[in-house]
């Protein structure tokens, strides 16, 4: 028997690579959703690969993508919940991220900063009905002001955390911000002989330094001296710098009730980032100072999603890339904290846009079109192929061949 072992395939799998597929999503131009709606589309389409919203802004208007590793489950999902919308794949010589030969990319990053388990700032379930207070128009019209040549993506990047996410932050929903649990070992009696103790270390460690800096003044050895006070004081100011961030932490208080709102569904590790193709600069720093231009609105119209009393957007500078394919969130660094976005945040930021903001910024679908149910064409004569969501045949009943009928069919060859 021969066995044939591929550590490769044991630790990564047998499946492979495939690469991302970018659907550009035209809005109805009838009907109303509410913030629930795209919540149930988001956790829907929430697989275990990542995935990207994005909004794609040029001098003409913006519009609507998606971009994921299963097309089939993303497009059907998009048709059932948006009959009426438009779905196309886009081909790689129209994706915008591609950056052509003239042009420059510029990217910036917008990561939630805060603990995980606070959210941004959410919207009720009818302000997607008002005209006018869909938090999204901020962002669209951000993402129009651009010359000829540019283009703007802002992209949600994406990747569903599970649904065990907040089972270490169930307790903080329901636990009361006035009241503080008393620690047992921490009593009146007990206080002062835990400061003291503190006191006497801290005294206990600079007694010390202050010895050994004596013992080297007196054996000549001044530089040496001289360096250890400058880092005994270096390391008081780190230290205090410390404590005093670690106070602020510990003293916030957030409310249970955005707390509850947040962990009670399910999330994902995300971040926007939002990335500039502008016309090559000859100059290094008018490129730059022109991509600030660009980027900074785009990040001031996020700004209205922070919460006063949650999680608040942190962004980054600047700084040219190769924009990439890639769908995964970036990662918080060496020292930094993921940014844990709920589905009902990315469903704030990112979603078609209600049928009563007529902003002519974002194109929208035509007339209503009647669709037939599955089952009622499914047998008869066919007349030809689906142009929403999955391709299926369309054929006319046999008991509507018996009536007598007018019916006018557009096709490539003109009408029939």
């Amino acid at each position: 028997m021969n066995l044939q072992l591929n550590p490769k395939r044991i630790f990564l799998g047998n499946r492979k690579r495939s690469s991302p597929v970018l659907l550009a999503v035209t809005p109805p131009r009838t009907g109303e959703r509410t913030m629930l709606g795209v919540e149930n589309l988001l956790q829907s389409i929430a697989v275990p690969e990542p995935f990207s919203l994005e909004l794609a802004g040029t001098a003409d208007g913006v519009t609507l993508l998606a971009r994921c590793l299963d097309r089939e489950v993303v497009r059907g999902q998009l048709a059932a919940h948006y009959p009426q919308a438009r779905i196309q794949e886009v081909s790689v010589d129209e994706d915008p991220i591609f950056v052509h030969r003239g042009e420059q990319a510029w990217v910036m990053t917008l990561r939630a900063s805060g603990p995980e388990y606070v959210p941004l700032r959410t919207f009720r379930d009818d302000d997607l009905l008002d005209p006018g207070s869909d938090p999204l128009i901020a962002t669209i019209g951000a993402l129009s002001n651009l010359k000829d040549g540019e283009r703007v993506l802002a992209r949600l990047l994406l990747r569903s955390l599970g649904p065990d996410w907040s089972q270490a932050h169930q307790q903080k929903a329901f636990s009361n911000p006035g009241y503080q649990r008393p620690d047992p070992s921490y009593t009146y009696q007990t206080r002062p002989l835990q400061l003291d103790g503190v006191t006497m270390a801290v005294l206990g460690v600079a007694a010390l330094v202050a010895l050994r800096g004596y013992l080297w003044v007196q054996q000549g050895e001044i530089l040496k001296a001289t360096l250890l006070g400058l880092g005994s004081a270096l390391g008081l100011a780190v230290a205090g710098w410390g404590w005093w961030r670690w106070k602020q932490a510990r003293n916030r208080v957030y409310d249970p009730l955005i707390i509850k709102e947040k962990v009670g569904r399910i999330a994902f590790d995300g971040g926007l980032e939002l990335i500039a193709v502008l016309p090559e600069a000859a100059d290094p720093m008018a490129g730059l100072t022109r991509a600030k231009e660009v980027l900074e609105p785009v990040a001031a119209a996020y700004r209205h999603y922070d919460h006063p009393a949650g999680a608040r957007f942190k962004a980054s500078k600047v700084r040219p890339i190769v924009p990439v394919m890639n769908l995964h969130p970036a990662g918080p660094g060496l020292f930094g904290k993921r940014s844990v976005l709920g589905v009902r945040e990315a469903a704030a930021l990112w979603h078609p846009p209600g049928a009563r903001d007529e902003t002519p910024l974002l194109e929208r679908s035509g007339s209503r079109a009647l669709l037939p149910s599955a089952k009622g064409v499914r047998g008869g004569a066919l007349v030809g192929d689906t142009t929403a969501g999955r391709s299926r045949e369309i054929h006319f009943p046999e008991d509507l061949l018996r009536r007598h009928h007018l019916y006018v069919a557009r096709t490539r060859m003109g009408k029939s």
